[in-house]
């Protein structure tokens, strides 16, 4: 039985897909120059279902990968830490915008 669902929607329409608690779910939405990558899965530990999302490169367009979050995968209560120390989805979300203004402000001067 599935424990996670991930769907995508382009030019050749939507496609799903369903993941185990066994296996996870990873998921990539990419562009020429790099990809976010999200993996789903149920924390061994604490047996919450997580999700960790990392900027990574994309088909030989070079660069490392970057680590934005870990997280819960809880919509219900979005204060809540997640596992192994990482600051709370709103905290991270923050992170990733400035982060995102970042990488935004060097794709305009690279033009």
């Amino acid at each position: 039985m599935s424990h996670f669902y991930g769907t995508l929607k382009g030019v050749r329409g939507e496609a799903t897909r369903c993941g185990t608690a066994g296996s996870g779910l990873i998921t990539f939405a990419a562009g020429w120059h790099g990809a976010i990558c999200v993996t789903v899965y149920v924390d061994p530990d604490t047996e919450a279902d997580m999700a960790e999302i990392n900027l990574v490169p994309w088909r030989g367009s070079g660069g490392k990968r970057h680590h934005i979050a870990t997280v819960p995968l809880n919509a219900a209560d979005t204060s809540i830490p997640a596992s192994k120390g990482v600051k709370t989805i709103d905290d991270k979300i923050s992170e990733m915008e400035t982060t995102f203004d970042r990488i935004e402000r060097l794709l305009e001067r690279a033009k």
